[in-house]
């Protein structure tokens, strides 16, 4: 490890010019390193900030990171070489983020993204099928909220919304988690025993009661119900700039897409093609891919082995000004790593 002489010297001129510092080595280290990655965990705050939790506004928080970059930078030469070789030891340091902060609104709990569960959460997919991730954690926040809201009291099994035959197969007992489940089983074997001690026992409903046991029990461990969760995601640029945007025509693409999409049929989107319309917008492609597939699923599985790994378009409170904050919807959950979760 480095010695930490330059740092201390940096700290030393921030006190001299700027009176006591309100930073310490860890914050000068990872305030210098934003500089590049643009991203502020708690850890950089000072001891004295305990409420950076509640800064959730993107613009305020890109307002903090400036300054606090802007306080260290007349002092970051000295000190950007030491940082090579020395890493503030604090959780979640910013060399793991490799591109944009986005977020994700979920009713679920998981701790990396799965493909097969695409359509649980608010289900419309309007811009595609895949994973949807937005820059403005207010969107994210939206659809946790209201998802849930929607989904409320409903039980969950095996990570799957319960089905009526499930219900049906109960008796309408079925519960959200063992200990409900124990009561139901309890109550059922109560029953069971309570109809087969009189003198002309109902066999039938004493068999519908024992099936209802019993299928409860194989619930055990399975159930559970949706919890509401705000995940931080790291989407690297590399996968951003590659993505399909659904708002801008074939001729502004991303080289790369247009690439894929001439693989993809040749006679709409090469040049050379019989039917090639420069002017053709994303969303108009995406959907041409679906309508030859049948599905949305098709068309962006057809598009990620083509090498493009999602979609990019403005969201709702940007879209009007043509400019602003953007949702991604992914192909692949490989292509994005939670970082953190509410």
């Amino acid at each position: 490890m480095a010695d930490s002489n330059e740092l201390a010297g940096a700290l030393a001129q921030m006190q001299q010019q700027q009176g006591p510092a309100t930073v310490n080595p860890n914050m000068l280290a990872q305030a210098l390193k934003m500089q590049q990655a643009r991203a502020v965990p708690a850890s950089v705050m000072s001891p004295g900030y305990n409420d950076w939790k509640a800064v959730q506004d993107r613009q305020e928080r890109d307002n903090v990171v400036m300054s606090m970059a802007t306080a260290v930078a007349p002092f970051a030469g000295p000190a950007v070489r030491a940082l090579k070789a020395w890493e503030p030891s604090v959780p979640g340091a910013l060399s793991a983020q490799r591109g944009a902060i986005t977020w994700h609104g979920s009713p679920h709990k998981f701790d990396a993204f799965d493909t097969s569960k695409i359509g649980t959460g608010e289900g419309a997919q309007a811009y595609g099928h895949g994973i949807y991730l937005a820059e403005n954690p207010g969107v994210a926040r939206y659809y946790k909220d209201n998802i849930t809201m929607q989904k409320s009291g409903q039980v969950i099994v095996d990570g799957k919304p319960a089905t009526s035959e499930m219900y049906d197969a109960t008796g309408g007992r079925l519960r959200s988690n063992d200990a409900s489940l124990q009561q139901q089983i309890d109550e059922l074997q109560k029953k069971a025993a309570k109809e087969q001690s009189r003198k002309q026992p109902n066999e039938e409903l004493i068999n519908n009661l024992k099936t209802w046991q019993s299928n409860l029990e194989s619930y055990r461990g399975k159930v559970s119900t949706y919890q509401p969760n705000l995940y931080k995601v790291d989407l690297p640029d590399e996968h951003i700039a590659k993505m399909l945007d659904w708002d801008k025509p074939l001729s502004q693409q991303p080289q790369s897409v247009r690439d894929a999409l001439a693989k993809i049929d040749k006679d709409f989107w090469h040049p050379s093609g019989g039917d090639y319309d420069a002017s053709e917008l994303g969303q108009s492609i995406y959907h041409r891919i679906a309508a030859s597939g049948k599905t949305f699923a098709e068309a962006s599985e057809k598009l990620r082995q083509a090498g493009v790994p999602g979609i990019k378009y403005l969201d709702a409170g940007s879209r009007g000004a043509g400019t602003g904050t953007r949702n991604f919807v992914i192909f692949d959950g490989n292509t994005a790593k939670i970082l953190g979760r509410n």
